[in-house]
């Protein structure tokens, strides 16, 4: 679910409002609550930026892995068995489903397996790997210099 600008303002609107309605009931003056106005929309607004571009979920949320599936795959055995340092660090700062995708593919399963497993299209699994060997061949072409 994304965030909905127009909802969220509705709710701040209808939250300042009752808020301010209480403010003057207690006699409260009306220049403290426009500037208090003033500073919660600029708060509000502050938030707003950020949660428009928040990522509203997390990857491994959608990822539904039975653990019977991948009983005898473990991750940090791959890790310990690389010997080039630079793919040791392109892998271990790589998302949870790149991580995934990389274990099962060293244990032999295909693509269309993995994708299966992982609920994921062929296609997210070739970008996937793509990404992470350009972020090696970057790594690698500035570790040479």
């Amino acid at each position: 679910m994304s965030y909905i600008k127009g909802k969220e303002q509705q709710k701040w609107t209808k939250w300042k409002e009752n808020e301010e309605r209480s403010l003057r009931s207690l006699n409260f003056p009306e220049d403290k609550i426009n500037s208090l106005r003033e500073f919660d929309w600029y708060q509000f607004k502050q938030e707003r930026r950020y949660k428009e571009r928040e990522s509203v979920y997390n990857e491994s949320f959608f990822i539904n892995v039975s653990n019977k599936t991948i009983q005898s795959l473990d991750f940090s055995n791959l890790l310990n068995n690389l010997d080039d340092a630079i793919l040791y660090r392109c892998i271990l700062k790589s998302d949870i489903v790149t991580k995934k995708i990389i274990n099962l593919k060293v244990n032999d399963y295909s693509t269309k397996e993995i994708a299966k497993i992982l609920d994921i299209t062929p296609n997210v699994i070739y970008k996937k790997i793509y990404f992470l060997r350009k972020k090696y061949r970057k790594l690698a072409k500035f570790k040479r210099y």
